[in-house]
């Protein structure tokens, strides 16, 4: 009896050691927080411009301005610049309206996330190229504006449906 009574207070002695000794220890561990987001494309809706149909006419005419709206989804870590480009509107016969005989103007509409207000532009040519904006290198915004675009038809331009092309141009910054 006197020896299970020994081993008691010895197990006793042990166990309120080992508590002690958990009581007043800390233990840290440390683990590393990592996210990784890939990058999408940028992307951009440009809808077409639709003109009325107007009447041959020996003066000069003016068409009614059309306006849409554009859309870009700005998702690329690069830097980049956006541009207009416009060709000259032609027949099946070649007959041509140059691009020099229209003007468009662009207007901020709706910007959403991390962009500041693009001012007003008018332009009466797309010849160059001219660059509209730049997007911020690292940046992630959404951004849409309106731009209307208006042409003088030449006096004399035959009677026949014209198209052409307008391109919305995004290159990247290097």
């Amino acid at each position: 009896m006197k020896k299970i009574a020994k081993v008691w207070v010895l197990c006793l002695t042990l166990a309120s050691s080992l508590v002690a000794l958990l009581v007043s220890a800390t233990w840290e561990f440390t683990s590393k927080v990592s996210l990784t987001l890939t990058e999408w494309e940028n992307t951009c809706i440009l809808n077409d411009y639709m003109f009325a149909q107007k009447v041959a006419s020996p003066a000069d005419q003016l068409t009614e301005p059309v306006w849409e709206i554009i859309n870009c989804i700005f998702l690329s870590n690069s830097q980049i610049n956006v541009s207009l480009r416009m060709s000259n509107l032609t027949n099946s016969d070649d007959v041509i309206i140059p691009s020099s005989w229209f003007s468009w103007h662009i207007t901020s509409g709706n910007t959403i996330w991390l962009i500041w207000a693009l001012e007003d532009q008018t332009l009466l040519t797309l010849d160059n190229q001219p660059m509209i904006y730049t997007k911020a290198k690292n940046a992630v915004w959404e951004w849409s504006w309106t731009m209307t675009l208006q042409w003088i038809i030449p006096g004399w331009t035959p009677g026949w449906t014209y198209t052409g092309t307008i391109d919305l141009i995004l290159q990247v910054v290097e």
